[in-house]
């Protein structure tokens, strides 16, 4: 391995999990746009109006909880490159009753992943994340589904 690609690799480990911004936000074509001036530059009431829009547009979104690196849009850069014309909705939310540790796993850059645990009375800062279904592939593919994640549903009232 290069040096120059060493050097990527450690910063890339110990800057993880990487900034996430306080607020909710729009990942598109590789630019993270505020949610509200992205509700207001397409004429959008609510955040719920948003998904409608990108269901009739892309299909069917689920929803996500965005956790560790997931959150940031560095991350979402690298997950799911510059050109992703989908658009991936982030709601700031708050995870109840969990908290976000260290998985028993390593990454491919050498840290451990994040995962959460349950943890009565903690909450957490967390991203629901509206993912289209070729972004929800994408996000089963770099997640190793099957292997190193689960993707399981959530009770809703923890969030």
């Amino acid at each position: 391995m290069e040096s120059s690609q060493r050097d990527t690799l450690i910063n890339r480990a110990l800057l993880y999990p990487y900034l996430a911004p306080e607020h909710s936000f729009v990942y598109s074509n590789g630019v993270n746009t505020p949610l509200q001036r992205w509700l207001s530059e397409n004429n959008l009431p609510s955040w719920q109006d948003a998904i409608a829009t990108l269901q009739q547009n892309n299909g069917v979104y689920t929803p996500v909880i965005a956790y560790g690196s997931n959150r940031s849009p560095e991350q979402l850069v690298r997950k799911y490159g510059e050109h992703t014309t989908d658009g991936i909705l982030s709601i700031a939310a708050t995870l109840h009753h969990h908290d976000i540790v260290r998985s028993a796993h390593f990454t491919s850059y050498s840290t451990l992943a994040a995962t959460f645990t349950p943890s009565q009375g903690t909450s957490v800062s967390v991203f629901v994340q509206f993912l289209s279904s070729s972004n929800l592939q994408i996000l089963h593919r770099t997640e190793a589904l099957g292997r190193n994640y689960r993707f399981v549903s959530f009770p809703a009232h923890c969030i």
